[in-house]
């Protein structure tokens, strides 16, 4: 009897489709895994938008309240979280109703609309959101933005727009992620009740509203702006180039805070150089007014150095890295709402360990020249 006898050409044919069919069908055909993944993907937290009895209803009617982005109208924030300790899940943070039902439902603004002004609102932006935190910037935050009109069926006039960055930090045990979201847009609330009221205030006695937080020209620009630039800073021993890049939302406040971001650091000493990247940033504004800002950081870096005097003396292997801590305050020219150079003047403050150099404190003169986009 003869074995049968495959040609050893065959194989090496056939074992290349088989398996480039086998890798199709199995990306074609859903696995548990891909049905699980998908079913994730479309988790939601619902909030609420109920008026708590510690909240006061306005004092001004309002005529409607109309959703202008592009966002779904249920659809609030979102969020990444992760399950089963690798499987990152998106969460859309969402209402039950639209977006502006809920909010005119929650205001329960008055119902006698004969004897007081109207007003007509247009939501340009309503974003929860929340991050890793540090020790300046609080994990829950919610950015909003509402164009207010004085209404009459004869005629609509502009009043303004008004901005919302509404932090709050978790509870010190912790807050459950719907709770956090929850007790934000509570906060919220608040400031805009109480926006509201100012606003059928001066409408009352035909005066312009006086809100830190109302822009009374029409903005056409973008929500997020995008920050870069570069610093020199001179020490007594040495010089240092820094540049950075981080994004901002529009300013809400005189004082706001802004982390994130992305930081290199090259500096020339007398005996090394050495380049570091940044671990964490913490930028504090103050909108000292239209054209200037008071600007504080704080970053942690991390770098790696190479040593000018290698030939005459034996470093340690540790003596490649350096690990830095700075400090900075500087007053920079950066006007509000505007595209536009950024340019500043300040110090800085900077305490560095080098392993065979101990801990040192430098402190310097800063020059920043930049652009916001």
């Amino acid at each position: 009897m003869k074995l049968l006898h495959i040609n050893p050409g065959f194989k090496k044919s056939f074992i290349l489709p088989f398996f480039s069919c086998l890798f199709v069908l199995l990306t074609i055909i859903p696995t548990p895994a891909m049905l699980l993944a998908q079913k994730l993907v479309k988790d939601s937290i619902l909030v609420s938008f109920e008026n708590p009895l510690s909240i006061q209803s306005p004092e001004i009617p309002i005529d409607s309240i109309r959703d202008i982005r592009d966002e779904s109208p249920r659809t609030v924030g979102k969020y990444e979280v992760t399950k089963f300790l690798f499987i990152p899940v998106d969460l859309d943070i969402r209402t039950e109703k639209p977006l502006s039902r809920e909010i005119l439902e929650a205001l329960n603004s008055p119902a006698d609309r004969s004897s007081l002004p109207q007003i007509r609102l247009f939501i340009d932006e309503f974003n929860l959101s929340k991050n890793s935190g540090s020790w300046l910037y609080p994990r829950y935050l919610l950015n909003a933005a509402f164009r207010v009109f004085w209404y009459h069926p004869d005629s609509t006039h502009f009043i303004g727009e008004i901005l919302y960055e509404v932090p709050r930090r978790p509870a010190i045990f912790g807050d459950k992620l719907k709770n956090g979201f929850q007790k934000t847009i509570y906060d919220w609330q608040q400031e805009f009740t109480t926006d509201l009221n100012t606003i059928a205030v001066s409408l009352a006695d035909l005066e312009t509203p006086r809100l830190e937080n109302l822009r009374t020209e029409a903005y056409t620009g973008k929500s997020i702006n995008l920050y870069s630039g570069v610093s020199y800073i001179r020490y007594t021993d040495s010089h240092v180039i820094d540049w950075e890049m981080f994004f901002s939302h529009r300013e809400a406040r005189r004082w706001f805070i802004r982390t994130g971001g992305y930081q290199l650091r090259f500096r020339n000493a007398e005996n090394f150089e050495s380049l570091s990247f940044g671990l964490s940033r913490d930028y504090l504004f103050h909108r000292l007014q239209r054209n200037f800002v008071f600007r504080g950081k704080s970053q942690l870096m991390l770098g790696i150095n190479r040593w000018k005097d290698i030939q005459t003396i034996n470093h340690e292997i540790y003596d490649a890295l350096i690990f830095e801590y700075v400090l900075g305050q500087d007053i920079v020219y950066n006007v509000l709402d505007k595209r536009s150079m950024l340019f500043g003047i300040g110090v800085q403050e900077n305490v560095f360990y080098i392993y065979s150099k101990d801990w040192q404190f430098k402190m310097g003169f800063s020059i920043y020249l930049g652009v916001k986009l």
